[in-house]
């Protein structure tokens, strides 16, 4: 009796006692006439609210009806009888309905180990999606083994059950955690894809793991064979190693994959740590390095903001790099490559001294950007001060300006006297670097014929080391908006016929470079303005025939336009507002006699010029 489904004095029962939210039970009463009207009339208060839920009036009979509890809780079921007998009671369990947390994990032969992590129910039910289904306990001892029939995609539920005092489940209407399952034929071995020094005593160790796939990290100091275990891996791709002394020590690691169904290991490759140190010499930064090179393909040396130093054989442990610039502070890491991984070494920063020349500056660029002046650009060095020469029209060059900045635009640009520049510098050992290759701007220039044809020419760029691919025009019209653009090559012309599109016309000429990376470089803007070559026929013949029924003026580009037609006797006879507007030779719907008449038209074309056209006009009558 000590988990009764009846009432404490036994006038009812319930099927259930306890279970998840929402918990739905059976209300049964068991004693002859009990909570019937005129017999034993009762209330139910199901939850010890003091509130009654149920009356005499509305309890069903026969006396057996479901009852809901909607949140979790520990409720007492009270039933009152008004006949005098007394309440009865029973207590009712309701638990949170949460799922239950477990993992998975992968074996061979298409097995599967599940092992609830979970420890808020009694007992966890496991069904899988063949049909199997068991059950485990909390704790330790919460997992099952289980071999899925093929090869494929299955699922596993795994479901909280809560037991009665007498160790049998109660309600079992707790929802299910449901988790997707590959099962495989062979497990898919882990390995490290890298392996870095993060500071002094910290490595991260990046691998990469199979979903649901159990490993084991493993570290060993100064060799590649006394391994210990560090870790156990699952379902995570990266894992820091902590209180390591990265600067005298190295440290080997490698992925023990785990069938946790049969326990069953297997080593992965080794990957090792580097111990890195770096000294400037006159002329050269040297590197040394201590590492187990077993697997070990090549180094490369990480030479911050500069071109990493690729290809160095396994076998070295030093490096001298004379790459290098007087005073100017580097870091370097080195970067051992293995077939499937890489380790990075702790950066260490040393700054050189030289007593050569610096190198010259490559790749100026001389761009006008929309500006009537040219802008020069060249990239940064460890100068303090920049000094720039300008030669115009090929004359010996002379001193412009010095500067700090990597920057300037030349105020003092002639476009009728072409310039190219040059630039130097010196640098903390007080070595001046030799001059540049000379950075000329694209300079536009061209003409218009009475036709509306342009011809554009423009001068060759110089100023990058590896030169253009070509040229590209753009072609914009008077509010900056894109029409068409052109790629011509190595050409340095370009004719345009009248696309009868945009009155104004503005030209920008852009150089490509050989080089990815470099910006590419523009010339000034070279504007033209279009005629509206007006014309209008001299005579016309109204008479129907569909040939010259109509006077009218033409012309392109017309924004606004206003035209008068008058007698000889100077009587307005036709106006006209748009330029497509015609005369058909009447007047009040009468056709006026043959003979000459005169016309005054205004007209503001698209570039905002007024201009006025007049002359006269014949009218002929021929039938």
């Amino acid at each position: 009796m000590a988990q009764s489904k009846i009432s404490n004095r036994g006038f009812f029962r319930v099927d259930e006692l306890k279970g998840c939210a929402p918990l739905t039970i059976i209300f049964t009463g068991i004693a002859p006439g009990y909570c019937q009207d005129g017999v034993a009339p009762c209330v139910i208060d199901k939850d010890g609210d003091k509130i009654n839920d149920f009356t005499s009036s509305n309890i069903p009979d026969p006396l057996n009806f479901p009852i809901t509890y909607t949140t979790p809780g520990t409720f007492k079921l009270i039933v009152g009888v008004q006949s005098g007998v007394g309440n009865d009671t029973l207590t009712i369990t309701v638990f949170p309905n949460n799922q239950p947390a477990f993992d998975l994990y992968s074996c061979n032969n298409n097995g599967v180990q599940v092992r609830v992590t979970d420890t808020q129910y009694d007992r966890y039910q496991i069904q899988y999606s063949d049909g199997t289904i068991t059950t485990v306990p909390k704790g330790s001892l919460g997992r099952h083994t289980h071999s899925f029939g093929s090869s494929g995609n299955f699922t596993v539920a795994v479901r909280g059950l809560v037991l009665n005092n007498n160790g049998t489940i109660a309600k079992n209407n707790c929802t299910d955690a449901v988790r997707n399952f590959n099962a495989i034929p062979a497990l898919v071995a882990p390995f490290i894809t890298q392996v870095e020094a993060i500071n002094e005593t910290d490595i991260s160790i990046d691998y990469t793991l199979a979903t649901n796939t159990l490993a084991r990290l493993e570290i060993a100091t100064n060799n590649n064979t006394g391994f210990q275990p560090l870790r156990n891996i699952y379902n995570d791709a990266q894992v820091t190693a902590t209180g390591l002394t990265n600067e005298t020590n190295f440290y080997c690691f490698r992925t023990t994959l785990i069938d946790a169904c049969t326990n069953t290991l297997a080593n992965s490759q080794s990957v090792c740590s580097i111990v890195h140190r770096a000294q400037a010499n006159d002329g050269a930064n040297v590197l040394n390095w201590v590492t187990n090179a077993a697997g070990v393909a090549s180094y490369s040396l990480n030479k911050e903001n500069s071109v990493a130093i690729n290809g160095l054989s396994s076998s070295l442990t030093t490096y001298s790099d004379v790459d290098i610039i007087c005073k100017e502070t580097y870091t370097y890491s080195v970067i051992a490559n293995y077939s499937q991984a890489v380790s990075v070494s702790l950066p260490k920063t040393v700054t050189s001294f030289n007593t050569q020349p610096p190198p010259a500056i490559n790749n100026i660029t001389a761009s006008f950007e929309g500006s009537v002046f040219p802008t020069l650009t060249w990239p940064s060095s460890s100068a303090p001060v920049y000094t720039l020469f300008k030669s115009v029209n090929n004359n010996p060059s002379s001193f412009l300006l010095e500067t700090n900045g990597t920057s300037i635009a030349d105020n003092s640009f002639d476009l009728s006297n072409p310039a190219c520049y040059f630039v130097r510098y010196q640098n903390d050992c007080d070595v001046l670097s030799p001059l540049t290759t000379k950075a000329c701007p694209i300079v536009l220039s061209g003409n218009q014929n009475n036709e509306n044809v342009v011809t554009l020419t423009w001068t060759a760029y110089s100023g990058y080391n590896n030169g253009l691919t070509g040229y590209r025009i753009e072609k914009y019209d008077n509010n900056g908006g894109l029409l068409d653009q052109f790629n011509v090559g190595i050409a340095q012309t370009f004719t345009d016929p009248d696309d009868n599109i945009s009155q104004v016309n503005v030209y920008r000429v852009f150089g490509i470079p050989a080089d990815a990376g470099l910006t590419n470089v523009t010339s000034n803007d070279f504007r033209v303005v279009k005629s509206p070559n007006i014309y209008y026929p001299r005579a016309f013949t109204p008479n129907n025939d569909n040939l010259n029924d109509t006077f009218r003026v033409y012309g392109k580009y017309i924004r606004e336009f206003r035209m008068k037609i008058f007698n000889r006797w100077g009587e307005l006879l036709f106006t006209a507002s748009n330029i497509d507007d015609e005369w058909d030779g009447t007047f009040k719907g009468k056709t006026q006699p043959e003979g000459t008449y005169v016309f005054s038209a205004e007209i503001v074309d698209e570039a905002g010029r007024t201009s006025t056209r007049s002359g006269s006009i014949v009218l002929l009558s021929r039938d």
